[in-house]
C-alpha cells in the first residue's frame, strides 16, 4: 500500500493513468457511436450512467462471469496480457480489448492519435456490432459511424490536477481538449476561479430545466500522518539531514492549507531543492502519483455522473485537532445545552465553509442540489448558506482514504434497483449484554409507530460474529439495521461492533456475509471523525453494501433507536404515499435526505421548545407543517419553519437563524453520515 493515502502500489503505475483516460472517454453504451454531439449531450443527461468494474489482477479469470451485456470493452495493464488472452466469453458475448502496449488484437492506448477523443472505440464497436448482424442474418443496412465533432468548449484548458476532473468530462461528451495554459500557483484565487470556470461550464453544457449534482472533494492522506511530530515521522525525518527537506516535507506535503503552491523560504539555494535528497525526492514522486490517480478517479466518476467537480483546498483536511477536541468534547456531554461543544462547532463548520469560493457557494446555492463528497473530512457540516451541507443538499461520501475504496467506488457506474418489496423486509441485529438499558429500547421505538403490514422488521438476537454471519446469510431483504455499540480505536487503530463479548471488525466479513445494500447503524461512533479509515461504516463499504448510515460520533440511544424507528416508519408510510401519488421511483440518497430534514427540524422546533420560544402545541403544528413541504419536495421548507416561529414568538427571522448558529450548530441529527453510493440505488415503487 501507498504510503499517504492507502493506494495498491499496481494502481499507482503510468498504466492504471491510460486505462483511466480511456474509459472516462468511451462511450456509455453501444447506441453512442452513431450519435452527433448535439444527441449525445441530451443523451447523457438522462442516462443510467457508464457501467464500470473494476477488479484487481488475482480475478482476471472472473471477468466473463461479470459481464452483463452482449458487449464488453476490457482494458488492462499489458503486464497481464497472456492471463486477458486465455479468457472465454458466453455464447453471444463480444469483448474488445484494450491495453497499455503492441498485443495483437488489443487497441494500443499508448499509440492512439488523441487519447481524449471519445471516438477511440467506435470502429472496434462497429465492426463487432456488424458481425453480430452479419452472424443472425440481419441483411438491413447499419447507419454510419459518427462523424468528427468539431466544436470546442469555451474554456481555458489547464490540466491541472485541481481542473482535470471538468476537463475530463468536457471532453467525454466530444469537446476538444486544446494546449493546456498554466496555473500561477502562488494565488488560491487562481485555483478558485480555473476550477469554478470548469464547473460553470459543464453545468451550462448539460443544462436542464432542474438543478445538477456535483463531486466535492479533496485528497487527503491517513489521519495519523498530519501529526508531523509523531514518533513515525520522526523516525522518518532524521533520515533527512537537510532541514529544509524536512520543512518541506511539513509544510508543503503535509500542511499546505491551499492547493499546490508553495513557497520556499527566503534565502533558499539550489541545494534545498527536494529532488537534491533522494528521500525526499521519493516522498515527493509517491505523494504526486497518489494525487494524480485521485484526480483521475474523481474525473471518472464526473463523468459517468455527467457533473462537475469541485476541488476544495486541502485547508478542510487539516482540522484533526478540531475533530478529536469536539470528541472529547462531546463524550459523556452530548449534544444539547453543551456550549463549549457548539463553540468549538460552529468554529469548525465556519473553517469547512471557508474553504469554498464566492464562486463555488453561488454554484451550491443556485445551480447544485446533490453532492458526491470524496472526502475524509466531515464537509457536510460546512454551512454554505443558513444549512449545514448535509441538510440544504442531497449528500452521500466517498472516503478519500484507503485509495483502492475511492476509486472502487467512483467506478461503480450505473444504477441498481430495489424493488420496494425488498426494501420492506427488514433485518435488526441486535446485541446487548442482559441488564444493558438500551436492550429492547429500539423494538419499543418501532412498536410505538402505527405501522402497516407491508413491512416487516425481524429482530434477530446475537452473541457472538459468528452468529451475525449466520444471520446475514439466511436473510434475502434491502436493509438491515445493527442495534449495538460501537468503539475505535483512536486514528491509527480500528472500529469495531461489540457483539457479545466479542469485537466485530466489519472488514473481515468480506467474501463471508452477505451483505444487503443498505445498512445502517444504530451504534456509536462507526464512522469516528476522531478514528482511522479502518472504521466500522468503510467495513461495510467494503463488503459492497452502496449504503451506510453511520455516525461521527457517540449518540444518545434513545434518540438513535428514535431515529432509526422514524426511518422504518417512513419507508413504510411514505413510499406508500408515493406511490399512490403514481410516483414509479424514488432514489434512495434522495429519500434519506429528506428524512435529514424532518429530522433536523424535529431538533430546531425542539431547541425553540426548549428555550421558551415555542409551546408543545406550536411544535406540533409547525412540524407538521414543516414536514408536509419537505414530502412535497417544497425547497422552502426551512423558510416556512424560520418564518412560522418568527411569527408565533415576534423574533426576527435573521435572529433566529443567529441563535441557530450560536446555540445548536450542532444538533443530534448531525451526528450522522450517510456513506456509499445511495445516488444511484433506485427504490422501485411499482
Amino acid at each position: 500500500m501507498s504510503t499517504f493515502q492507502g493506494w495498491h502500489r499496481d494502481v499507482m503505475a503510468w498504466e492504471t493513468l491510460s486505462i483511466l483516460t480511456a474509459v472516462t472517454m468511451g462511450p456509455f453504451d453501444t447506441a453512442e457511436i452513431f450519435m452527433s454531439q448535439e444527441s449525445l449531450i441530451e443523451y447523457r443527461k438522462t442516462s443510467r450512467g457508464r457501467i464500470v468494474k473494476v477488479i484487481g489482477g488475482h480475478l482476471i479469470e472472473s471477468i466473463p462471469n461479470l459481464v452483463e451485456s452482449p458487449m464488453a470493452i476490457i482494458l488492462y495493464p499489458k503486464r497481464y496480457s497472456s492471463d486477458v488472452s486465455r479468457l472465454v466469453f458466453s455464447e453471444g458475448v463480444s469483448a474488445i480489448f484494450a491495453t497499455t502496449g503492441e498485443v495483437r488484437g488489443a487497441i494500443n492506448l499508448e499509440n492512439l492519435e488523441n487519447r481524449f477523443s471519445v471516438k477511440n472505440f467506435d470502429y472496434e464497436i462497429y465492426k463487432k456490432i456488424k458481425h453480430a448482424r452479419v452472424s443472425a442474418g440481419i441483411l438491413k443496412k447499419m447507419p454510419k459511424l459518427r462523424s468528427a465533432y468539431k466544436v470546442g468548449a469555451d474554456l481555458t484548458f489547464f490540466g491541472a490536477g485541481t481542473t482535470i476532473a471538468n476537463e475530463f468530462v468536457l471532453a467525454s461528451l466530444g469537446y476538444d481538449y486544446p494546449d493546456t495554459e498554466y496555473i500561477n500557483p502562488l494565488e488560491n484565487q487562481n485555483y478558485f476561479d480555473a476550477i469554478a470556470s470548469g464547473a460553470e461550464t459543464v453545468l451550462d453544457v448539460l443544462k436542464n430545466d432542474g438543478k445538477r449534482g456535483v463531486v466535492l472533494y479533496s485528497p487527503a492522506i491517513v489521519s495519523e500522518l498530519y501529526n508531523t511530530g509523531s514518533h513515525r515521522w520522526n523516525q522518518l525525518l532524521r533520515e533527512i539531514k537537510r532541514p529544509q527537506h524536512r520543512n518541506f516535507i511539513k509544510n508543503a506535503l503535509i500542511k499546505n492549507p491551499g492547493y499546490s503552491g508553495y513557497i520556499m523560504p527566503e534565502g533558499h539555494t539550489a541545494e534545498d531543492h527536494p529532488n537534491t535528497d533522494p528521500l525526499t525526492a521519493t516522498i515527493l514522486n509517491e505523494r504526486q502519483k497518489e494525487l494524480k490517480v485521485t484526480n483521475y478517479s474523481v474525473a471518472l466518476l464526473a463523468s459517468s455522473l455527467g457533473v462537475p467537480a469541485i476541488r476544495l483546498p486541502n485547508s478542510v483536511n487539516l482540522q484533526m485537532s478540531s475533530l478529536r477536541e469536539i470528541a472529547r468534547l462531546h463524550d459523556g456531554w452530548g449534544v444539547t445545552g453543551n456550549k463549549k461543544l457548539q463553540s468549538k462547532f460552529k468554529a469548525l463548520s465556519d473553517g469547512l465553509g471557508g474553504a469554498f469560493s464566492e464562486r463555488f457557494k453561488y454554484l451550491l446555492k443556485k445551480r447544485i442540489d446533490g453532492c458526491v463528497i470524496c472526502s475524509d473530512s466531515p464537509l457536510e457540516w460546512a454551512v454554505v448558506d443558513d444549512l449545514p451541507l448535509m441538510i440544504s443538499h442531497e449528500v452521500c461520501r466517498i472516503p478519500m482514504t484507503p485509495g483502492n475504496m475511492l476509486l472502487q467506488f467512483s467506478a461503480v457506474g450505473s444504477t441498481h434497483e430495489l424493488p420496494v418489496e425488498k426494501l420492506r423486509d427488514i433485518l435488526v441485529i441486535r446485541s446487548f449484554k442482559r441488564g444493558d438499558k438500551l436492550e429492547g429500547v429500539l423494538q419499543g421505538a418501532v412498536e410505538a409507530f402505527p405501522m402497516s403490514d407491508k413491512i416487516s422488521v425481524k429482530f434477530v438476537d446475537v452473541y457472538s460474529v459468528g452468529e451475525v454471519v449466520a444471520a446475514l446469510n439466511e436473510y434475502s431483504g434491502g436493509m438491515v439495521i445493527f442495534d449495538c455499540h460501537g468503539h475505535h480505536d483512536g486514528i491509527s487503530g480500528v472500529g469495531w461492533l461489540s457483539i457479545g463479548d466479542e469485537q466485530l471488525n466489519t472488514w473481515t466479513l468480506h467474501g463471508v456475509a452477505r451483505i444487503p445494500p443498505i445498512v445502517a447503524l444504530s451504534a456509536c461512533s462507526t464512522s469516528s471523525i476522531a478514528g482511522s479509515y479502518v472504521s466500522v461504516a468503510n467495513g461495510f463499504m467494503r463488503c459492497g453494501a452502496l449504503s451506510i448510515i453511520g455516525t461521527y460520533l457517540p449518540v444518545d440511544g434513545l434518540h438513535s433507536s428514535a431515529f432509526m424507528a422514524r426511518i422504518i416508519f417512513r419507508i413504510d408510510m411514505f413510499l406508500s404515499y408515493l406511490r399512490h401519488n403514481e410516483y414509479e421511483v424514488i432514489s434512495w440518497r434522495l429519500f434519506i435526505s429528506h428524512f435529514m430534514r424532518m429530522s433536523y427540524a424535529t431538533d430546531v422546533l425542539m431547541h425553540f421548545v426548549e428555550c421558551d420560544i415555542l409551546t408543545a402545541e406550536d411544535y406540533a403544528s409547525i412540524h407538521v407543517q414543516a414536514n408536509k413541504l419537505i414530502n412535497d419536495f417544497d425547497e422552502n421548507w426551512y423558510e416556512f419553519l424560520i418564518g412560522r416561529v418568527a411569527e408565533i414568538s415576534g423574533n426576527e427571522p435573521v435572529e433566529l437563524k443567529r441563535q441557530i448558529r450560536e446555540d445548536l450548530a450542532l444538533t443530534e441529527s448531525m451526528l450522522y453520515c450517510h456513506l456509499g453510493r445511495p445516488d444511484l440505488l433506485n427504490i422501485i415503487l411499482n
